[in-house]
């Protein structure tokens, strides 16, 4: 930790030791952590009554009544944690919620009781995923939970803290939320592509010649593409059985880059392709640009146990 000392003259010289460097890391951290939680209260502001409210795509006090009437008394709470079992989930409480939200970022960011004000927006925040359903389906929102119920013990104590010197982050600690970004990151890597046979793919692989076979498969995602997951929802199960790691289905793409074992996530985004120019081709060696334009449907994760 840092130590100070007060000189006779009234001059503070302050000394460092190994615990320093976690401190400043701290700060830092958390003041991030802040920003990606008003992202995602701000993103929320602006599409949850659209998404989940009573006369939204898939209510929230819907989702609550089957969850009433599915699961006992204990165990509906457990498995939907929300405040709104408390308030009801009708227009007013999902907008107080969301306001919540974003004064408890913003009171994180401005570094007033860091600790009390992260676990207010991870439970804000876990109160509007658990009623989301589909809409909430993403890695990245359980990520974001993740870091703020660590960072909850992460985060200095008392109302203005500053950088925390005297209460310096515990290795527990800071053990845990290192060991959450090393499983992030070695998670993320179950994005790995599924190599096409024939449709382009990778930007430096040269178009081919294959008529008169017709490739079923790849000219319907093609299609695909052109609509929504909505109107093509066999899509959605081409990614169930890689999750599955489904012989059959493997064998539609020119090789397993699992070897054979099972991916954690499965997601399906869209590109765009067009062809570069001569000199591109040339210089690079690449036949595509190619452009993400983001998720054609939401990710599908294994269930525990398989």
């Amino acid at each position: 930790m840092i130590n100070a000392r007060t000189m006779p003259c009234g001059v503070t010289v302050v000394g460092s030791s190994g615990q320093s460097g976690f401190i400043i890391a701290r700060w830092v951290v958390l003041r991030g952590l802040a920003v990606v939680f008003f992202s995602a209260f701000y993103s929320f502001a602006f599409q949850i009554q659209g998404l989940i409210g009573p006369r939204g795509i898939s209510p929230a006090v819907d989702y609550l009544a089957a969850a009433r009437e599915q699961l006992t008394a204990p165990r509906r709470y457990l498995e939907v944690p929300t405040l709104f079992w408390l308030t009801g989930a009708s227009t007013v409480p999902l907008g107080v919620v969301v306001t919540l939200g974003f004064m408890a970022s913003l009171l994180l960011f401005a570094n007033w009781a860091p600790r009390v004000s992260v676990l207010a927006c991870t439970t804000l925040f876990l109160s509007i995923i658990s009623v989301s359903g589909v809409f909430a389906s993403y890695q990245s929102d359980g990520m974001l939970l993740e870091a703020g119920l660590l960072s909850a013990f992460f985060a200095p104590r008392g109302l203005r803290p500053g950088l925390g010197v005297n209460d310096a982050p515990t290795r527990i600690a800071r053990f845990m939320l290192v060991w959450e970004w090393f499983r992030i990151y070695f998670e993320s890597e179950t994005y790995v592509a599924y190599p096409y046979r024939y449709k382009p793919q990778d930007p430096k692989r040269a178009p081919g010649i294959y008529a008169p076979y017709q490739p079923r498969f790849e000219w319907n995602l093609w299609f695909a593409s052109l609509g929504t997951i909505r109107h093509n929802r066999w899509v959605a199960r081409v990614a169930a059985r890689l999750l599955a790691g489904e012989p059959c289905v493997l064998g539609l793409f020119a090789w397993d880059p699992f070897a054979g074992t099972r991916p954690k996530h499965v997601r399906t985004v869209i590109y765009r392709y067009w062809f570069t120019d001569f000199r591109t081709q040339r210089n690079r060696g690449e036949y595509w640009h190619r452009e993400l334009l983001g998720a054609y449907a939401p990710a599908l994760r294994a269930n525990v146990g398989g």
